[in-house]
């Protein structure tokens, strides 16, 4: 009876023993198996941050490249209209002496600078093409400013300028004659008129782009050939490679040559 008895409650022990084996092993391989998802859904999840920063990484390479593609003169060229675009404030005070400096470094650069002057036509339209009608306007003004300190510089009392614009780092004497240069901004940029002295009193007519012309336009012939044109303070419109066009305020631009252009359609 009693090995009966013994024998009963061995069974019922190895019994218990095995659920417990079997339960043990059933959480171990939840708890696994739980781990595992966890791992695979960090990994889902860190794969597109991952491409982000990617594509962040190749974006801000790609900007440096392209800085370091600038040409210095060209970056030389751009800080000096930024430069007149910034400083000079038409009617304030002071703003006399201010465009005598800003000349002194435009004169600077102009007798120094290794860019052709089809190069700096070009390079002026292109900054200008950044900015509205009424930007290139404003600018129009100031660089008639520095142009008109420019003018003085090349005289007999340039030396008295530069003492009392406090311009003592100035590169002069630059000579008397126009620098081609500089000449070319104001080609391209076109001074506002100033009126003479038989029309002063008459109404001047300025270019307000009151009928909205578009600032940049692409243009194709009926030969098929394209460009760009820029609108100009005037209200002429410019392109690349200096070549003008008068617009009719409707649907044709016509060039030096009397083509025809008209807006291209996409």
């Amino acid at each position: 009876m009693k090995n009966k008895l013994f024998l009963m409650i061995s069974v019922i022990m190895v019994c218990s023993l095995c659920a417990c084996g079997q339960q043990k092993t059933e959480t171990m391989t939840n708890t696994e198996n739980s781990s595992t998802e966890q791992v695979v859904a960090s990994e889902d999840n860190s794969e597109p941050a991952t491409a982000e920063d990617n594509n962040m990484e190749q974006t801000e390479t790609k900007e440096q490249n392209q800085l370091q593609d600038v040409k210095p003169s060209y970056k030389e060229f751009r800080d000096v209209l930024d430069e007149i675009n910034t400083d000079i404030q038409p009617g304030t005070t002071g703003n006399g002496l201010i465009s005598v400096k800003v000349a002194a470094h435009l004169l600077d650069w102009g007798v120094g600078t290794s860019m052709t002057t089809d190069e700096i036509k070009k390079e002026t339209v292109s900054w200008l093409s950044d900015k509205g009608n009424s930007d290139q306007v404003e600018f129009s003004n100031k660089l008639a400013a520095v142009y008109d300190a420019y003018q003085k510089l090349l005289g007999s009392d340039a030396k008295e300028l530069l003492e009392q614009a406090g311009c003592d780092d100035a590169a002069y004497p630059w000579g008397d004659a126009p620098v081609e240069t500089i000449e070319a901004i104001v080609e391209v940029v076109q001074l506002p008129d100033e009126p003479s002295m038989d029309d002063s009193s008459s109404s001047t007519e300025i270019f307000e782009n009151k009928d909205n012309w578009p600032d940049v336009e692409e243009l194709v012939n009926q030969r098929g050939d394209e460009t760009t044109v820029y609108l100009l303070a005037d209200g002429r419109y410019m392109d690349r490679i200096n070549a003008v066009y008068i617009y009719d305020g409707k649907d044709t631009w016509t060039d030096e040559s009397g083509v025809e252009w008209n807006k291209t359609v996409k």
